[in-house]
């Protein structure tokens, strides 16, 4: 059996009183730990910001897969005039534009979060370097998807 009574909440050592230990924060209870409380908001935060930038280059990859769709395979399944080819090369163009755009609008809004709220889950590496040397191979990606329907549609 304890000699020393269990102690009550919001016990500090200066309150406990003699024989009486004082009672620990509850680890359950938010308001125990502020510090902590943001720092898992701000967790949430950076993980919502890298799932969106990844929606924004998963946008830009259909954007694409549209435009060797309506560029490539379209006009080849379907036989077509000289003028309906070219509408479908030009739907093409549009989308790998599209996805383009989307990939650098999806960058741009990184950045802009990513400057606001500091990443705490960084273990060394930037996190941002990754993904900006990933959406500059999607946005040539795109480019080269464009450049190749376009080159196509000229010969």
């Amino acid at each position: 059996m304890r000699d020393d009574p269990a102690p009550t909440a919001g016990t500090t050592p200066e309150t406990a009183g003699p024989g009486r230990r004082a009672a620990s924060p509850n680890p359950w209870d938010p308001t125990s730990f502020p510090d902590r409380r943001n720092q898992m908001a701000e967790e949430r935060t950076a993980l919502a910001n890298d799932r969106t930038m990844l929606a924004w280059f998963r946008t830009a990859l259909a954007a694409y897969a549209l435009a060797v769709a309506f560029g490539n395979i379209l006009p080849s399944l379907h036989s077509t005039s000289a003028n309906e080819a070219d509408a479908f090369v030009s739907f093409g163009i549009c989308f790998a534009l599209v996805g383009v755009l989307a990939t650098v609008d999806g960058m741009v809004r990184y950045r802009r979060v990513r400057r606001d709220v500091p990443d705490p889950l960084a273990d060394g590496h930037s996190e941002g370097t990754r993904f900006a040397v990933t959406g500059v191979a999607i946005v040539l990606l795109g480019v080269a998807i464009a450049l190749t329907l376009l080159v196509g549609r000229l010969s």
